[in-house]
Parts: C-alpha cells; sequence; structure tokens
C-alpha cells in the first residue's frame, strides 16, 4: 500500500465534485494509495489549506487556517474546519504547531526549498517579514524560501496556481494573461 490520500468528505457531497470525487478515489485507489475522507470539513473542499504541512525531515506541522479571504465574512469563517479536530479524527501527529497564518496554497515545497505568496505578511501583521520567514524555513526545515507577489486578481494569493517546482533548479510559471490563458513558460 502506498501513502494515505486525504481529501475532503465534502467533495463527494457537492453537486459539482460528485463525479470528480468518485473517480478520482477509483484512481488512487487502482494505483495503490489508501484514500481517506476528511468528514470533520464543515463543507470546505480544499483541505490542502488547512491540513499540516510536511517538513523536510518528513514531520507535520500545523499553521493556522485563518485567512482574511476566510475570515472576512461570516458565510466563510463558519467553513474553517477545526483543525485538532480532523488531527484527531485522522490520528495526525504534528510535531509543531504555530499561530502563524499560513494556508497551504500560499506555500509550494520540493525538498529544502519554498516559495511563497507575499500574502503571508498581510496575515501576519504582528510580526515583522524577516522573523516570520525565519520562522517558518526553521519549522519547515527549509534552506531557502522565495517570496512571490500575490497575483493581483487572485483574492486568494496562493502560489500553487502560478507556480510548481519541477526540479531543484526549474520552476514551471504559469501565464495568467487573461489573452493567452493556458499557455506557461519554464524559469530556469
Amino acid at each position: 500500500m502506498k501513502q494515505k490520500v486525504y481529501i475532503s468528505g465534502f467533495l463527494e457531497q457537492a453537486s459539482y465534485g460528485k463525479s470528480a470525487a468518485v473517480e478520482l478515489i477509483d484512481k488512487l485507489q487502482s494505483e495503490g494509495y489508501q484514500v481517506t475522507e476528511i468528514k470533520n470539513h464543515k463543507e470546505n473542499v480544499w483541505c490542502r489549506d488547512y491540513m499540516p504541512i510536511i517538513t523536510v525531515a518528513n514531520n507535520l506541522v500545523q499553521f493556522r487556517y485563518a485567512p482574511g479571504y476566510m475570515t472576512d465574512s461570516k458565510k466563510w469563517s463558519e467553513r474553517i474546519p477545526d483543525q485538532s479536530d480532523i488531527q484527531n479524527e485522522l490520528d495526525i501527529k504534528c510535531k509543531d504547531a504555530t499561530d502563524i497564518i499560513l494556508d497551504g496554497g500560499v506555500i509550494e515545497i520540493l525538498n529544502d526549498q519554498g516559495i511563497i505568496s507575499d500574502r503571508v505578511f498581510r496575515e501576519n501583521t504582528n510580526t515583522d517579514e524577516i522573523t516570520l520567514l525565519t520562522t517558518i524555513n526553521q519549522l519547515l526545515g527549509l534552506k531557502d524560501l522565495t517570496v512571490i507577489p500575490q497575483h493581483p486578481k487572485d483574492f486568494t494569493g496562493h502560489v500553487n496556481g502560478l507556480v510548481r517546482f519541477i526540479d531543484r533548479e526549474t520552476v514551471l510559471i504559469n501565464e495568467l494573461n487573461q489573452r493567452r490563458s493556458g499557455r506557461v513558460g519554464i524559469l530556469f
């Protein structure tokens, strides 16, 4: 059995996600992955955003999931899952937990390198930028952490739709120009 994959149980319940969830679960299971649906999802399908982040040493760190785009509205704040309930439900043990507000879509990691959106600074105004980045580096075991600006049309500040590591020296960058949507480029 390959490693575990967690998905929000809400994906299968939502009309827009049911067929995708069934297909995804079937495919993952046929490839030998153990798929577990999160029950304490609070109707939030984006579990990458609120789940713990894996460190370089293969430990887990739980950041606080309270991004402004969720907390600024009563409707969306009610969809912030209780992270400790999820950890108990899934029997997940985190090595560290922090009050740093960091949603999992805001950071992309490969080995000991990371790319993070400057959204993290707006979410954590109580800490200066150098201290914040140093703490994130230490918690995750990163050697390099590159900060990129949040895309002006992405209210979440996520990097996972903008950049993706291909390997240690290559990053895939999504071109988000509306006139040429879907094109990609490679940065060396």
